[in-house]
């Protein structure tokens, strides 16, 4: 099993923030993901609890669904395919702090299909998700200077 959690501060407030990570569509913009579309939309809100989002980067997409969406604070979602070193997947991000700032923590749960590959896939998996951290960080800061 991999577990571990990625942290980052963004000088955005949670909701900013919250809006930025979960802009499912707009990744190729501030991330390194090549195309992304819902190909189901969630309920009560486009990338909501539901959804299932499909992420372009190499190779067939990574398909993920939504399971949770707590606007300003948290969401959580799963792999459903495209991933094929893993044989689950399960991130949850929160968002914490009440001023022009936060702090996103990015949890991860995964299983590995193959004994012995955990260590090499999870530094694998933290570089990847540090990458897409510092490009919701940047786009969330961006997005709050641009509303102030």
């Amino acid at each position: 099993m991999i577990e571990f959690t990625l942290s980052r501060a963004i000088g955005a407030p949670p909701p900013v923030a919250f809006e930025t990570i979960t802009d499912h569509e707009a990744y190729p913009e501030f991330t390194p993901i090549r195309r992304a579309a819902i190909e189901r939309p969630g309920g009560g809100a486009a990338n909501g609890t539901g959804a299932i989002r499909a992420l372009h980067l190499l190779g067939p997409p990574i398909r993920e669904e939504v399971l949770e969406y707590e606007a300003p604070t948290r969401f959580r979602y799963r792999v459903l395919s495209g991933v094929p070193v893993l044989r689950s997947q399960v991130g949850t991000v929160s968002l914490e702090g009440d001023g022009p700032g936060c702090v996103m923590r990015y949890e991860i749960e995964a299983e590995p299909r193959l004994p012995l590959s955990g260590r090499a896939i999870e530094l694998g998996m933290k570089a990847a998700i540090g990458r897409l951290m510092r490009g919701v960080a940047e786009e969330a800061e961006r997005r709050a200077r641009s509303d102030g």
